[in-house]
């Protein structure tokens, strides 16, 4: 017997767990090279692909009494009632990353330059890239704690923001946030709709499904614009 753990206390063993995953993968990445960008994504499918079967073999330990809360999570759900600690905690989390983010908005947006160009005016590359590295990391692990994982919007969101605000990282960063909020919301909405006789569908399902439409959409009129321009 027993419950699911709320999302107040599954908030630090999602943090800690997600350092162990990064430091795995900074671990990994270090000695085939560097943590540049190809070697970071290479060793991130790696580990990514044992964190999924770790999460089966979870499953399988899972007693049947609390397998349908654990597939609840599992395929992503907002929550219907949450206490106010828990909306504290998921709050406090996107803010503190929020206010790191426009704190370092200029060094962010020097780093979008080639690499020799962010340091010949003094960005420290490395350490912003493992700064930012850590911060996407931790604030995956608390929005996975209260929602589980639903997929695709922290690839949608940024587009969409930056096609609103602009590439600079002072006015993305904000418009990202709220456009991270919105699509959820309008996601649990849709997939409320949705009943094929066993239930609303879960958000996450619902992302899953058309977060991969609309990326690969937004993917091609990113090619579009590029041909275009050449």
């Amino acid at each position: 017997g027993g419950t699911a753990l709320p999302p107040a206390r599954a908030t630090l063993p999602a943090l800690a767990g997600s350092l162990g995953a990064l430091g795995l993968v900074l671990g990994l990445a270090t000695r085939r090279g560097g943590p540049d960008p190809v070697n970071l994504l290479l060793v991130g499918v790696v580990v990514s692909t044992l964190c999924g079967a770790g999460i089966l073999f979870f499953q399988y330990l899972v007693p049947m009494g609390l397998r349908g809360e654990f597939l609840t999570w599992l395929m992503g759900h907002v929550p219907q009632a949450t206490p106010p600690a828990d909306l504290m905690l998921a709050a406090s989390l996107p803010l503190a990353g929020l206010a790191f983010t426009l704190r370092m908005a200029g060094a962010l947006d020097a780093g979008a330059l080639s690499e020799e160009e962010a340091r010949s005016i003094g960005v420290p590359v490395n350490a912003l890239r493992l700064g930012g590295f850590l911060l996407a990391g931790l604030l995956t692990a608390g929005a996975v704690a209260v929602t589980g994982p639903i997929g695709f919007l922290g690839l949608i969101a940024p587009h969409l923001a930056r096609g609103m605000a602009g590439p600079r990282h002072a006015t993305a960063a904000p418009a990202s946030l709220l456009a991270g909020a919105w699509l959820l919301v309008l996601a649990d909405t849709a997939s409320q709709l949705l009943d094929f006789g066993t239930g609303p569908m879960p958000p996450g399902v619902f992302t899953a499904l058309a977060g991969g439409v609309l990326f690969l959409v937004l993917l091609h009129r990113t090619r579009s614009w590029t041909l275009d321009g050449m």
